[in-house]
This record gives C-alpha cells, structure tokens and sequence, in this order.
C-alpha cells in the first residue's frame, strides 16, 4: 500500500477522493514446491493500480494455489510436459516416450495425486507437489559369444546399454523355465559389452543363459 509491504488486514484512514497505490507481490512462496500467485482484487483492477475512494471501501486481494510438478526421465527416454508450476486441483496427463530400441518400463510417482504404475500416458491431479520419475529399459540383451573350459567354467560375452544394470540368469530347462540369478553376475554397464565366466562345475547337464536388466 502506497509503497508500505503489509502481511495482515489493516484500516487505513484516508482523505476521500485522493489517489492511493495498491499491490500485491506475486508469486510468493509457501514452503517447497507450494507458492501463491495473484488472482484478483476485488475492485477489478490490476495487479498494481491506484484507488481513490470516496467513502468507507473494502479491498481484497486474491490469490490461486500453485504446486510444482516435477516430471524426470531416466535413460532411454523423455517425458512430457516439462516440470512446471500447475494451479492446485488441476488433473494434467503426462506421457513418457521411449527412444529407439528401448522400451517404457513404469511411472513412480511422490505427492497427493500423484501416479504409479505401468501405463506410459496417464492423468495426474495436483493436489500438493508432485514427483514423477519415467523408467526406460534398454534393448533386448543378446549373448553374442560364448566358450567353455572343464577347468574354468563358461565364458559369456553379451551387448549391454550403458547406464544400466545387468545379471545373468541360468536353467536347465526351457519346457518349464526355472531361472535362477547367478552370484556375482550383477554389473553396471559402463560399455556396450560385457564379460561373465560361471565358475559352477559342469554337472553334465545341459544349461541355459540368459541375460536380464535390471
């Protein structure tokens, strides 16, 4: 008010008809992810205006609740809309889009209204501050070489995407697959191939591999 910064309701005594500044400081945050923004005044006017009352006159100033939507995508992909503040109460849909090869894994959402789960376009309601994060997996993992040793076991070389987390997984029947992980198979790719030797002793059995992210 004319300059002055007020937080509460306050009177004021005025000569009628002289000109008087108001305005209203936007937007003006409330704690993480929470801010006001100016709506109205009562009066009509805008944001910052003069008023030269006449008589006794009310002023109201309005505000709209605003939450930050916050949208990440995880390597293989890209979410929309970008991260922006939404009005309170809004319901928005949000999509993730996988790039070439990989394909679209879930949402995990944080916040009231919030989405998780495996459908790659969806509607949220902004209800308080919003997270979501986009998983992406990569490509289908192939074993593109493979050789055997009685005395140090079987070496397997497989593609891998960057980035990712990997382990390799073995059976001994494909009719009715029971795969089990082997120990300290786990890696994380920091290449485009890598290297695993199963150590286990060859039981004359035939097996089976294959690879599995994550």
């Amino acid at each position: 008010m004319d300059g002055t910064t007020y937080t509460n309701a306050n009177t004021f005594s005025w000569t009628p008809g002289l000109s008087h500044s108001l305005a209203a400081a936007s937007p003006q945050s409330v704690g993480t992810g929470t801010q006001y923004v100016w709506s109205s005044w009562s009066d009509g006017g805008a944001i910052s205006h003069l008023v030269s009352p006449t008589l006794g006159t009310n002023f109201t100033v309005n505000f709209t609740t605003q939450y930050f939507l916050t949208l990440n995508a995880g390597l293989g992909g890209d979410v929309s809309p970008v991260s922006m503040w939404t009005n309170s109460g809004l319901s928005l849909s949000i999509s993730a889009t996988p790039s070439n090869r990989f394909a679209f894994s879930s949402w995990s959402g944080t916040g009231n209204g919030s989405y998780s789960g495996g459908d790659n376009s969806t509607v949220i309601t902004l209800n308080g501050p919003i997270l979501e994060n986009a998983a992406f997996l990569p490509p289908t993992h192939s074993i593109t070489g493979m050789s055997f040793d009685v005395s140090n076991g079987v070496l397997l070389t497989y593609d891998t995407e960057p980035g990712f987390s990997y382990h390799v997984e073995v059976t001994t029947n494909l009719a009715l697959p029971a795969w089990s992980a082997l120990p300290g198979s786990a890696t994380n790719a920091a290449w485009n191939s890598a290297t695993f030797t199963d150590t286990n002793s060859y039981s004359g059995v035939q097996q089976f591999y294959r690879i599995v992210s994550p």
